[in-house]
């Protein structure tokens, strides 16, 4: 069953039978603030809130016959002032409840031998709870309070302790005294003796005609768990007042409303993404829950669905949604619609997020509320995007000089624009929309659609206007990643870019925004060495073509080109060999036009540069392409002063890498002999006990090195080769390790903490004790990896290789995975609390003696996990296929283990501890339970043929509609056990225990 509600209504369902009718009840909580009945709460916030406030069970999901007030929290003194005594008072629609709470006092022997009270001690607060009100042992309506038979407490030598909560006018003043009611605030037990009574007939006759149907003589009223004076005829409604007095201790008197909201119920039948015929189901309110000392409140909706299922089997959507009172009803269309489209599997998961079509029209409040989140956002935005840019120029103006100033020019270089696509901004998206789950998926995944076709559509133009390997503009791979961070991940909205991806921008606009690093990924040609070959390639026809043309160029007057040496002599890989100083006007008309190849592969900027280093921007034209290369030699001995690096050069890029605050790197250094270099540096200066932080090292080769203790915390180290180095204890927090080479490397007890991995290589590094806290990875390749005993928390690793990683004894918490790979992942012994895997293969795990909670996920590879004596607390991954699965004596631990509908073909749970385990549909056929205890665990409609069951403990066990042709129960304990309608065709019980089994074949 497939279940669509909003993510402010937690619900809760259950199918029952009475008199041959088979049913499905659905429970629907409003959880809100009593100061703001118009907002309800999440749902998460409202299981937290009851575990803290409500022992046991809070509802019982089932209908009332009365409407019923429960009271939570505690009582509160005005001002926190200390009292003896204190009158409470509760009262909503027809329920009137007056206390008299008081201080701990107790029974004692007097002078005369009678028993007298003493004198209440002073309070504060006073919990609500069955402990203080009248009761104790023997007492079948409170057997957990106190004050009951005070004279027996007395001769035992035990406090003799009176009630602390009493209805008012009916205090207790004699020991020998039964009050009227026993009152606590909080529902009865389930367990209580006059609870039972009122449950039906549950014998041999009710065994062989009604089961499972309820039996026909039970008291509805058995629902109703609170004393008659907090029960009422007929239900509460929408806006409902009620008032607390002195219930908290700010507000002596609160007086307030329930939820001003109605609650709509629609079930569809047949599959869950084929619905069939779709039905609304009418809900009264029948319960209140009030806590005035944390001023919440719960109003309990309930409604009830008629099924031809007796596990309402039949029914494949559920969908709750809430209704503002006084606005006009949406038509029963709108939800038929919602319902069809979170069917569609393959665009269901765009409405996951769409609560407004699921909640009350927004108020105009609201509306305001969401304008001015708008307007905020828009204006951080701006001031971030300002602040950022402002600072990375002037650092660019630092970097560049004076001189070269001109680079820097806001207004895009002339032909630029063009190459733009019209990118139309993204659907905002604002904290507000976020907390109240009013996000449009759909919405997002058009505008990416639209904005990654518009994209192609350029890059595909661009390509066929100027060739291949032409560098893409950086406005339009900027506006490209953000487009694959979205279509890549739904749920990942807005993402910002990074510090590093701002420099980047801002420094490409500088250079005339086509950069040699931002090349078209389509291309494999797409680089900066490709540049200078299609350069030289296009200077040597130029040559070519003037010697074919030699007599046409002597008859021109002016020249284009002037050179002195060969084109193959000044090959190198610096960008400022680049010259764009041909002048295709003075070519003759029948020569091909050389400058307009050159212009497909050099940015504008680049000729600019060029221009402003020449000694003689306007030198005379010579009459020979040769003569051309003259003044390129002239710039390339320029070029060529700063490859050939002195020592006092070394020393200035020394001081200017290292040792200055404000330096970066516009990109990674291209030449391997100042990579070598600045290594070199690094490993020296470590030696010599220096700190990196928050240096930029691009690219620095620190192959091998000794790097034990080392401070790069902040530092940029992308696309360094640290591959064997020694790591070991090294301060790596904040550092950036982006497309950095790290296979082999050491890295025992280092600290990653928030550090950027994306893209880098960790093959076969070796990691115990690594921190990895809140790590940045996207496209991390980590395969066979050591990292044992080490610390992941908090972290979003995307699109990562984690093969045969190793994560013995490793502590994993709150983190998620996207489309990653952790085939064959060693995490023995390692504690896993919070682990999400979203479209991975995480097949093949070992987690032998491993805790695991928290675990969620979605459309992952499960299957041949080894999970020998493993921990599993609250783990329900339902529909997933555990082939294989190896769990000798693991324990199923916490309440909600389940393996619904999941395949277990073959799996081997001997000895396992699974009791209250849902195995309902799940196929778990020729699976091995010898020697598990299963207590109370639901194999309700599994496979379970040939399964072997012997030794078992299956003690009040749900086989109901189950299949167990050929399975071995030879010497189980199937004590109340319910087989009913199960097929046990050739299946031997030979010694089991079937005394109380309700045994019924098909």
């Amino acid at each position: 069953m497939r279940i669509i509600k909003p993510f402010t209504l937690p619900i809760s369902y259950r199918a029952f039978s009475l008199r041959g009718q088979h049913c499905l009840a659905v429970t629907v909580f409003q959880f809100f603030d009593v100061d703001d009945p118009n907002q309800l709460i999440l749902e998460q916030e409202m299981w937290g809130f009851l575990g803290e406030r409500l022992p046991g069970v809070p509802d019982l999901g089932m209908p009332k016959a009365k409407a019923e007030l429960v009271l939570l929290g505690e009582v509160q003194a005005p001002a926190g002032q200390m009292v003896e005594k204190l009158e409470a008072r509760a009262q909503i629609d027809k329920i009137h409840a007056e206390l008299n709470v008081l201080g701990d006092h107790y029974w004692q022997t007097g002078p005369d031998g009678r028993l007298t009270m003493t004198r209440p001690q002073f309070f504060a607060t006073m919990p609500l709870g069955w402990e203080h009100s009248y009761g104790g042992p023997g007492y079948e309506h409170n057997p957990l309070g106190c004050g009951h038979k005070p004279e027996a407490s007395i001769r035992a030598g035990k406090p003799a302790k009176l009630p602390n909560i009493q209805l008012l006018g009916d205090e207790i003043t004699a020991a020998n005294q039964l009050p009227r009611h026993a009152f606590s605030g909080h529902p009865y037990p389930a367990e209580l003796l006059i609870r039972q009574r009122m449950a039906g007939t549950y014998d041999k006759n009710w065994l062989k005609k009604k089961a499972p149907f309820l039996p026909e003589d039970i008291d509805w009223l058995y629902f109703n768990r609170m004393p008659p004076m907090m029960q009422q005829e007929g239900f509460f409604a929408p806006s409902t007042p009620f008032r607390l007095v002195h219930f908290h201790a700010d507000a002596s008197s609160i007086e307030a409303v329930l939820p001003p909201f109605v609650t709509r119920i629609f079930s569809a039948k047949g599959e869950e993404n084929k619905p069939g015929q779709i039905t609304e189901t009418k809900s009264v309110i029948d319960t209140v829950m009030l806590d005035g000392s944390a001023k919440r409140g719960i109003a309990i909706h309930r409604g009830i669905i008629k099924v031809e299922d007796s596990d309402a089997a039949d029914i494949g959507n559920l969908l709750v949604a809430f209704e503002r009172v006084g606005d006009e009803p949406r038509p029963q269309e709108h939800y038929v619609q919602f319902i069809s489209k979170r069917a569609d599997p393959e665009h269901g998961w765009m409405y996951v997020l769409q609560d407004f079509d699921l909640s009350p029209l927004r108020s105009a409040n609201a509306v305001s509320a969401q304008a001015d989140a708008l307007a905020e956002a828009d204006l951080v935005e701006q001031k971030r995007k300002t602040a950022g840019e402002n600072l990375i120029m002037e650092q660019v103006k630092m970097s560049v000089g004076e001189e070269l100033s001109f680079l820097l020019d806001e207004t895009p270089a002339e032909g630029i624009s063009e190459d733009a696509p019209a990118i139309k901004d993204p659907p905002k998206i604002t904290p507000y929309d976020i907390e109240n789950f009013h996000v449009d998926l759909k919405a997002m995944n058009d505008w990416a659609r639209e904005t990654e076709a518009a994209l192609e559509a350029k890059k595909k133009e661009l390509i066929d206007k100027y060739g291949d390997g032409v560098p893409t503009p950086e406005p339009i791979l900027s506006e490209q990643r953000r487009v694959e961070k979205i279509v890549g991940e739904p749920l990942t909205l807005n993402a910002e870019k990074s510090d590093l991806e701002n420099k980047k921008f801002v420094l490409a606009k500088a250079l005339g925004q086509l950069h040699g690093s931002y090349l078209d990924e389509l291309s494999n040609e797409g680089n900066v060495e490709y540049v200078f070959g299609k350069l030289e390639s296009v200077l040597a026809e130029s040559i070519e073509v003037y010697h074919e043309n030699k007599d046409k160029f002597s008859r021109a007057k002016d020249g284009t080109h002037n050179a002195n040496d060969e084109i193959a002599e000044n090959s190198g890989d610096n960008i400022f060999d680049i010259l764009d100083d041909i002048n295709p006007s003075s070519v003759p008309e029948d020569v091909p036009n050389q400058k307009e190849e050159l212009k497909k592969v050099l940015p504008d900027a680049y000729g600019k540069l060029i221009d402003k280093v020449q000694d003689n921007e306007k030198s005379s034209v010579s009459k020979t392409p040769e003569d051309a290369l003259e003044e390129i030699s002239k710039v390339r001995s320029l070029v060529g002063e700063m490859e050939d690096i002195t020592l006092e050069a070394k020393s200035a890029l020394h001081d200017s890498l290292l040792l200055s605050d404000q330096a970066f790197l516009i990109d990674p250094l291209p030449n391997e002999n100042v990579r070598a270099y600045l290594g070199d540096v690094v490993a020296t200066h470590h030696n010599l006990g220096w700190s990196f932080q928050g240096r930029d090292l691009t690219g620095a080769n620190l192959k091998g090195a000794d790097l034990r203790h080392a401070d790069f915390r902040d530092c940029n180290l992308q696309l360094a080769d640290l591959s064997g180095a020694d790591l070991r204890h090294a301060k790596l927090t904040r550092c950036v390790l982006i497309e950095a080479n790290l296979q082999g490397a050491l890295l025992d007890g280092a600290d990653l903490t928030e550090a950027n991995l994306s893209k880098a290589q960790l093959d076969d590094a070796h990691g115990k004790g690594c921190q990895l806290i809140s790590c940045h990875a996207m496209g991390l390749v980590a395969r066979r990896a050591k990292f044992p005993q080490a610390n992941l928390q908090g972290g979003v690793w995307m699109e990562c290789d984690l093969e045969g990683m190793d994560l013995q004894a490793a502590v994993i918490k709150d983190f998620d995975l996207f489309k990653t790979s952790i085939k064959g992942m060693r995490l023995n012994d390692a504690h896993i609390s919070g682990l999400s895997i979203f479209e991975g293969e995480a097949s093949c795990l070992d987690l032998t003696n491993a805790y695991i909670t928290k675990f969620s996920p979605t459309k992952v590879t499960l299957t041949n996990w080894i999970a020998n004596n493993a921990i599993f607390e609250n783990f329900a991954p339902s529909g997933f296929d555990f082939s294989g699965l190896i769990a000798k004596g693991a324990k199923f631990t916490g309440k909600g283990n389940s393996f619904h509908e999941c395949i277990l073909i073959g799996a081997d749970f001997r000895g396992a501890m699974m009791d209250g385990v849902d195995l309902s549909k799940s196929n778990a056929s020729q699976a091995n339970f010898a020697g598990a205890s299963l207590r109370g665990a639901f194999l309700n409609n599994a496979n379970l043929s040939e399964c072997n069951f012997v030794g078992a403990d299956l003690l009040r066990a749900n086989f109901r509609k189950s299949a167990l042709a050929r399975a071995d129960l030879g010497r189980v304990n199937l004590y109340q056990a319910n087989l009913d309608q199960a097929v046990y065709l050739h299946t031997n019980i030979e010694g089991a225990n079937i005394k109380r089994t309700l045994l019924e074949a098909d």
